[in-house]
């Protein structure tokens, strides 16, 4: 198995993902990226809810998770750093889960209904996924194992607070939640990018 072209998949998933966000607001009428969210992309009488599918939601989870398994490679004989890779594979299930139960007309919470909550609690999954991977990395810090990357995993779950916190308090004002969202998704693609990084990194310290 080619552990690097795994890898690459790190910067190829959250490219393929905005591109087909974009391109699904463009051929949505009326749609805004700055007061909805992109799973009101995909709700069942989107026109493009195909597009962003199966095309956005379910590629970005696959890829998600073929970008894990080369982490988990890269990282033999590193028990936190295989852990922090499986959480990382655990969001790219999540992301896929997201895809396949789309959320109700508005994806508001008010009567909800069984496949609306699934959404739901998948997309906040991928959120806490993501936040153990770095909790995990981050802990190295303090085990003698410290290195540029570990800092930088304790930054991203600090800013991974404070993103959560902006979308629970509407930091933005409830009318841009579309914006909030955005931001959390550039920051899975900034830990999915950085865990790339360290991941390749590993490889060539061991002449791989």
């Amino acid at each position: 198995m080619n552990v690097r072209k795994l890898l690459r998949f790190s910067w190829i998933a959250p490219l393929v993902f905005f591109t087909v966000i974009l391109l699904g607001g463009l051929f949505y009428p009326g749609y805004s990226h700055i007061r909805q969210h992109v799973s009101e992309l995909a709700v069942p009488d989107s026109p493009v809810g195909f597009l962003v599918t199966w095309f956005g939601l379910i590629p970005f989870g696959l890829m998600i998770m073929a970008h894990a398994v080369g982490g988990i490679l890269s990282y033999r004989g590193d028990i936190l750093g295989i852990l922090s890779f499986i959480a990382i594979f655990l969001t790219g299930v999540s992301f896929i889960t997201v895809g396949i139960y789309p959320c109700d007309e508005t994806c508001g919470l008010p009567d909800m209904s069984r496949q609306a909550r699934l959404h739901a609690n998948a997309a906040a999954a991928t959120f806490v996924c993501i936040w153990i991977s770095q909790l995990l990395t981050g802990i190295k810090t303090f085990t003698g194992r410290r290195s540029a990357f570990t800092f930088f995993a304790i930054l991203m779950f600090i800013a991974g607070w404070l993103v959560n916190k902006a979308a629970a308090e509407s930091w933005l004002g409830p009318e841009n939640k579309g914006l909030i969202q955005r931001v959390y998704f550039v920051y899975v693609a900034v830990w999915l990018i950085a865990s790339g990084i360290a991941a390749r990194t590993r490889l060539r310290q061991r002449g791989e």
